[in-house]
Formats: structure tokens, C-alpha cells, sequence
């Protein structure tokens, strides 16, 4: 679906300040366009019904599907899906005792530290706290 530059302008006014000033073209191709979308007829005497078809051809615009290709960089294992990464031995203990140094740290903050620590407000308790960082006994 394209659009005149004219119609166009048109319609980043209506977006804006919900009016326009159409003349009998731009209702022409606003009819045509509220056609192929709706399937419906357009009165263009009525103001009204103009107004209904500038915001259902912006709504269909916005709701418009755009596809764009991803550019970035992916996880490990959303390219591999198919392997499994198998961690060794050594790499788990050193895990284990990273989660239990951090976890004893934690224990030892405040409550007023740990929500620091974490990026939360409000009354939450502890252990919650502990689930959003992911140490979770």
C-alpha cells in the first residue's frame, strides 16, 4: 500500500492533531485505500465518516507487520541448539563455590544493601530478592 506525498502529510497531521483538510483527490484515494483495507464504501460528504477512515488506514498502517532481519550477536546455544553444552567437573565446583561466596555475602547485607545491591523498591522479602538475582537456595 502506498501512499501520495499529499495524503501522506495528511495523515501525520490527522495522527498529530486530528484534523485534515482533504480535497476531492485525497478522498478519492483515502476512498480507495479504506476499500482495500475494510471492504467498506466512504461518504465523502460526511466529515464524520472521513475522520473514521483517516484513523482506520493509520491504525492498519501501525498495526502493519514489519519484518527486519536480526543483526547482532546470538548466544552459544541458540546457534547450537541441537548440542548440549556439557560443563566439566571443575567448572561446577567453581561454580558452586562462586554462588556460595556471593550467597554468604549477600547474607551478610543488610536488608537496605541487598535492595540497593539488586535495583528493587519497595517491601520485598528476602528471599524474592534473592530469586531475582538468581541465587535462590
Amino acid at each position: 500500500m502506498t501512499l501520495s506525498k499529499e495524503l501522506q502529510a495528511q495523515m501525520n497531521r490527522f495522527r498529530r492533531t486530528r484534523s485534515c483538510s482533504l480535497n476531492s483527490e485525497l478522498k478519492n484515494e483515502l476512498a480507495i485505500l479504506l476499500f482495500d483495507i475494510k471492504g467498506t464504501r466512504l461518504n465523502k460528504a460526511c466529515g464524520t465518516c472521513i475522520r473514521n477512515a483517516m484513523q482506520d488506514v493509520l491504525n492498519f498502517i501501525s498495526a502493519e507487520v514489519r519484518i527486519e532481519e536480526f543483526i547482532g550477536v546470538r548466544h552459544e546455544r541458540a546457534n547450537n541448539p541441537g548440542k548440549k553444552q556439557e560443563i566439566s567437573p571443575e567448572e561446577l565446583q567453581k561454580e558452586e563455590s562462586r554462588v556460595k561466596d556471593m550467597r554468604a555475602t549477600l547474607d551478610k547485607m543488610s536488608y537496605k544493601e541487598l535492595k540497593a545491591f539488586a535495583g528493587v523498591k519497595g517491601n520485598i522479602k528476602r528471599e524474592k530478592i534473592y530469586q531475582l538475582i538468581h541465587l535462590s537456595k
